[in-house]
Order: structure tokens, then C-alpha cells, then sequence
């Protein structure tokens, strides 16, 4: 993980304080240092708490359990496996805010995508057990606006693929027809490898994609795309007009996005701007708790008009 940390290079060059007291012999920890260095120097006061449960369980068994119905080995396999599990969380967080900064180039967050899909990490990083909610919560929203008999025919574009989360969710409610849209080629090898979409379209979303195909999709869904340095809002028409009349676009983003500086006044105030041009109308806009790594959420759904 340390490699794909530093295969990125901000793209405004200045050496930040931590860097300068570095070079003094003089280390500050990060918050995610310090958090795995508190796990790790306290797993033999866990391990030595295990052992203190499995002790007291076996010298009480006859009052209302029996030492061998929880084995000394499953407690140990359980506490190790929650601190695995803790320290994934926290490192996909730092992964994560690490892309959204929103100070790097382009090519460096391509850079960085393709060594996170082909490294695998990726995938497990960004997993429902993991912490992150928004593929599934795009896919129910999806399965919400159309009916079952009808999900085989209808035309997804999935914006902003990776590698086929999405795609996965919407294929277990009955939707077949999905191309995927990423500026990460690695990213949509590994949805190839899956066979998750039908078409695979490597480039970045704006009024240059995809012009055969305007209003030719049923529903645009995007999970996660939104965010510094990622989607800009200008992009909303972009979408509106890849869309049918009377078809769907589904976004799903972290809440706290929508009020950082390149969506401030921006993102919504805009949305409601094409709502007045009637370009689409809003259907729901839903704030999710814990949508990712125990943030905040939010979904919106418009209907083009």
C-alpha cells in the first residue's frame, strides 16, 4: 500500500510541514499511524482479555453454558479477524481521502487507480463488509424507478465503473443491459474479467462522450464518481444528455463533498437550475447514514424531462 501512496505526486508541488520535520530526524505520525500502532501494541491485552472470558466461561460452564460450545481457538480466530477487518476499514478510508484531496493531475489519479484495480485492492477496499454501501444503494434505487418485467430490457450507462460494483448489484435484481464508462483502463480489465458489462467505454465523461449516443440510455447510474478532483457538476448536462426523456440518472455521493470548494454553491444550486430549465425533475434526494466508512450519504434520483 505504501507503493500506491507514493505513486502519486501532488500536482502544486510545495513541501508540506510534515516533510520538513522529516528531514530534521523528527516524525509525526499520521492519525492512521498512530490509530495502528495502538492496535498493535494492544492485541496481547486483547489476546490476554480473550483468555480471561474462555477462563471465567470454563470455571462458570455449569451455570448456563458448556467451555467447549465456544473454543478457545474460535475466540482468538473472531478477536484477530475484527482487528483485521478494523484495520482494512481504516486503511481503505486513508486510500480514499487520499483520491479525494482533489490536489493532484490527472494522470497521477490514473496512475493511481490502475495500480489500486490491478494490485486487487481495490475491490477489497471498497466492499459492503468494508464499510462502503453505495453500489448497493445505487443498484435498490435503480430497481425502485423500474418495474421487474421490465429490468432485461432496460439500457444502464454505469459512470465512473471501476470495476463493475454496480454492475454486480444491478445484474442481482434482474438488469442485463449495462455498458460501463472509467478513464481506468486497469479498472475495466477487472470488470472484463468478470464479464459485468457490455460494452466497456475507457474515457472521462463530458460533452465529448459518446455523441452517437445521446439520449440513447434508459438510466445513468454513478456510485462514488462525484467527489474533488473526480466529476466535475458541469457534468450534469453531460448526463442529461446521454439520458432518454422519461429515463433516470441515479447519484450517489459522500455528503460532505457536496459542500467542498469545487461543489459549494455549485452541485445542487445547478441542479436546481436544469430542474427550473425543466431539463429533468428531482424524484428523491435522501441522505443515507453510514453510506461509507461511516459517513454520511446522499442519493439523489431526477427524471429527464
Amino acid at each position: 500500500m505504501n507503493d500506491l501512496v507514493h505513486s502519486i505526486s501532488p500536482a502544486t508541488h510545495t513541501q508540506s510541514n510534515i516533510y520538513q520535520l522529516r528531514r530534521q530526524k523528527c516524525v509525526v505520525p499520521s492519525p492512521y499511524q498512530g490509530m495502528m500502532l495502538f492496535i498493535h501494541y494492544n492485541i496481547l491485552n486483547i489476546a490476554a482479555a480473550v483468555f480471561l472470558v474462555y477462563y471465567l466461561q470454563t470455571c462458570f460452564s455449569s451455570y448456563s453454558f458448556r467451555a467447549e460450545d465456544i473454543p478457545l481457538a474460535y475466540l482468538f480466530h473472531r478477536t484477530f479477524s475484527l482487528l483485521d477487518i478494523l484495520e482494512n476499514n481504516m486503511e481503505a478510508l486513508k486510500v480514499n481521502d487520499t483520491l479525494f484531496k482533489g490536489s493532484h493531475s490527472t494522470e497521477d489519479l490514473l496512475k493511481y487507480y490502475n495500480n489500486w484495480a490491478q494490485t486487487g485492492k481495490y475491490d477489497e477496499h471498497l466492499s459492503v463488509d468494508n464499510g462502503y454501501k453505495g453500489p448497493h444503494i445505487t443498484a435498490q434505487a435503480a430497481a425502485e424507478v423500474f418495474e421487474p418485467n421490465r429490468r432485461p430490457t432496460v439500457q444502464i450507462l454505469d459512470v465512473a465503473a471501476g470495476t463493475g460494483k454496480v454492475s454486480q448489484e444491478l445484474r442481482q435484481l434482474g438488469f442485463t443491459n449495462i455498458d460501463a464508462l472509467d478513464p481506468s483502463g486497469s479498472m475495466l480489465a477487472q470488470a472484463r474479467k468478470k464479464n459485468l458489462y457490455n460494452n466497456y467505454i475507457c474515457d472521462f465523461l463530458s460533452e465529448y462522450t459518446m455523441p452517437a449516443r445521446n439520449a440513447f440510455y434508459d438510466c445513468i447510474t454513478t456510485s462514488g464518481g462525484f467527489g474533488l478532483g473526480h466529476i466535475p457538476a458541469d457534468a450534469l448536462h453531460d448526463l442529461i444528455r446521454l439520458t432518454k426523456k422519461g429515463g433516470y440518472i441515479i447519484i450517489a455521493m459522500r455528503e460532505e463533498y457536496i459542500y467542498m470548494s469545487c461543489y459549494n454553491d455549485i452541485l445542487e444550486p445547478l441542479m436546481r437550475k436544469l430542474e427550473n430549465e425543466q431539463k429533468w425533475q428531482m424524484v428523491q434526494r435522501t441522505v443515507i447514514q453510514e453510506y461509507a466508512f461511516n459517513k454520511t450519504g446522499v442519493l439523489y434520483i431526477f427524471e429527464v424531462s
